[in-house]
């Protein structure tokens, strides 16, 4: 060990990067408060990846010779203590794996390239205080069975932040000041036009929902709730003399309310409305209906659109733009004009388009009137940034003559801004990154005084299951985590007898999404398809033997135990359910989203099973064979069927 013993580098694994010639340890970019022994312990490790670190070893590297102190107590805390910090596991590792009365080893891949850290604006250089880990915020139920998988979405450590604009420098200088520390969810920055007051959803009251909060933006300043219900109230925004804030609520439906920015009771303004925005001259609340950030079939036909309601309460009026579909306004400075996210048309059934080439901000009247595109994402695609589905870019304030608006490109999703003059109708120049960070770095908001807010956010998406009574629709049990880290895991299918889940994960890092297998009985995990495209909706067999999954333009099979994935049909996604006797699967055909289609593997043919001008969702077959149950999505509302196989028509 001597050898490599105090060497200086950067080592990354996992969402982790580690620099022993400043002892930081950063996740996503964030740096993560780890004591010096632990710390330690990590550098020893990585410095041997793979290879046995004895406790011998271990205990000469942390305590010098003469040191009187409980050696194992203090060596097995500390080994504790870095396992807390990582998310690791010892009955199930993932970074530290222990063998007894040896030592331990680092069993995950770790690259010793010695990249550097960013040196632009590194969210680091705020979270040297970052918690370790952060409670779950939100749970959804998915595919109900006798074992239920359960994906938990967890927004760790958000953070707000103030940024200082130098405008004499070539490239924008920054002074970042943390606003911001929660364990839950903190997000929606929203900042007033003289800087003075900064407005936020947050979920620290404890109550399980988001609530709007206010406080001034500098450190130690003390937060005011506004909100109190047990639904999520998010989407805070200031009227321009900053008195009011306009915001989305979920009570009732959802809507759009407006309350005092510290005193007073709110005010509902408009059913299932969403990102409201003031008027300059504060008269008017212009906001959205409809559905973007969603699944595909959750969109509803000739919507989103955007209305304008009086900020004091009235009639709403549609804003008529000539386009098919709007989203995310936003006021232009003097209020003569919107900026709207849009689409000329729909394209493969997907909300707003695809931002393919009828996709694009668009420019018009307050008042509603013939939008003209801006070009917009002529500038994102040469810049790089992403415009597809669901994460093209919108638009979140528009202040002076920056346009601005979180983007993906490459594997990170930071804040940017793009120049449009109030008096020109498309932008100019290429788009400017604000942010660097290696997380969430969203929902940036600006104030007329050279200053913005953005949330840093980090999210994993894990399975759980729940032991539940099918037959009486009741709840057996507490809910069991199955799946660990910060990876994401979706998609999960159970086989009939509850001992092997399939699921999908980007354990690779990025966009790149594998095909995975658990074993649920002993916990063990393994990788089946990773060589491909984006993989997704995998669909265990009933025998537990088969998965079924989408890569690509094309949907195939492959053996739970590994091998060469088979074909099964071309032009092919979103699978279903296998029949009892696995030679018949259900899926959707791409771009052909009123259809259900039956494949039989036997003699590979294909036939249409259910039609329909709706969206058809989620067909499941009866263990009978005699019944196939679906979900029909019209104008953003589900509806539960049943069809017979002997017959096409649907029988509710």
């Amino acid at each position: 060990m001597s050898e490599n013993e105090g060497s200086s580098g950067v080592f990354r694994f996992g969402a982790f990067e580690v620099d022993l010639s400043t002892g930081e340890l950063r996740k996503r970019g964030l740096r993560l408060g780890l004591q010096d022994q632990p710390f330690q312990i990590l550098a020893a490790l990585l410095e041997h990846p793979g290879q046995v670190v004895t406790r011998e070893e271990l205990l000469h590297r942390l305590w010098p010779e003469g040191t009187f102190v409980d050696f194992e107590h203090s060596l097995n805390a500390s080994i504790a203590k870095l396992r807390q910090t990582l998310g690791d596991s010892a009955s199930n590792p993932r970074f530290v794996e222990t063998l007894p009365r040896r030592g331990y080893r680092f069993i995950a891949p770790v690259d010793a390239s010695n990249p550097p850290f960013p040196s632009a604006i590194d969210t680091s250089q705020v979270n040297s205080s970052a918690p370790e880990s952060a409670p779950p915020n939100r749970r959804w139920i998915l595919n109900p069975a006798v074992w239920v998988p359960v994906a938990v979405i967890t927004g760790a450590v958000a953070m707000a932040f103030t940024l200082t604009i130098s405008r004499s420098a070539p490239r924008p200088a920054f002074t970042l000041i943390r606003l911001t520390s929660d364990l839950g969810l903190t997000a929606y920055p929203a900042m007033s036009k003289n800087g003075a007051l900064l407005a936020y959803a947050s979920d620290r009251a404890g109550n399980g929902s988001l609530d709007i909060w206010v406080q001034q933006p500098f450190p130690g300043s003390q937060p005011i709730q506004r909100t109190f219900t047990d639904a999520d109230e998010y989407e805070p925004a200031f009227s321009p003399d900053g008195s009011r804030i306009a915001y989305r609520s979920e009570q009732n439906g959802g809507g759009v309310y407006v309350i005092s920015a510290l005193s007073g009771e709110p005010q509902r303004l408009a059913a299932r409305g969403r990102g409201p925005q003031f008027s300059p001259d504060g008269r008017n609340i212009v906001f959205w209906r409809g559905n973007f950030t969603g699944p595909p079939q959750t969109a509803g036909y000739g919507e989103p659109d955007v209305f304008i309601v009086p900020a004091s309460g009235g009639e709403e009026k549609t804003v008529h733009t000539g386009l098919a579909e709007t989203s995310h306004p936003v006021w232009s400075p003097g209020g003569n004009s919107l900026l709207v996210y849009g689409t000329k048309g729909r394209a493969a059934g997907y909300p707003l388009g695809e931002a393919q080439s009828a996709g694009d901000w668009w420019i018009m009247p307050g008042e509603g009137g013939a939008a003209r595109p801006t070009r917009a994402f002529e500038a994102f695609r040469q810049e790089g940034i992403r415009i597809a589905y669901p994460e093209s870019p919108r638009p979140t304030a528009w202040v002076g003559n920056w346009v601005y608006f979180q983007a993906r490109k490459g594997d990170v999703l930071n804040a940017w801004r793009i120049r449009l003059s109030p008096m020109e109708s498309q932008v100019s120049g290429p788009p400017e990154q604000l942010t660097f960070g290696t997380g969430l770095e969203i929902f940036p908001s600006a104030a007329a005084t050279g200053e913005f807010a953005f949330a840093s956010l980090s999210r994993s998406v894990n399975l759980w299951r729940l032991p539940a009574d099918t037959d009486h629709a009741r709840i057996k049990g507490p809910l069991e985590r199955l799946t660990k880290g910060d990876e994401i895991d979706i998609d999960p299918s159970v086989s009939r007898d509850g001992k092997r889940l399939a699921f999908v994960s980007n354990r690779a890092g990025g966009d790149r999404y594998e095909l995975w297998m658990k074993n649920t009985e002993d916990g063990r995990e393994s990788l089946l398809v990773g060589e491909e495209p984006y993989i997704q909706y995998a669909r265990i067999s009933p025998s537990g033997k088969l998965v079924a999954y989408t890569s690509g333009d094309a949907d195939y099979i492959v053996p739970v135990g590994g091998g060469v994935p088979q074909k099964l049909c071309r032009g092919c996604s979103m699978i279903w359910d296998w029949s009892p006797d696995e030679k018949l699967l259900f899926l959707t055909k791409r771009g052909e989203t009123g259809k259900i289609y039956v494949v039989d593997r036997s003699s590979n043919s294909q036939r249409v099973l259910l039609e329909s001008g709706d969206y058809l969702y989620q067909c499941l077959l009866s263990p009978d064979r005699q019944w196939v149950a679906f979900l029909a999505v019209k104008y953003s509302n589900f509806h539960l069927w049943a069809a017979p196989l002997s017959e096409s028509g649907p029988h509710s």
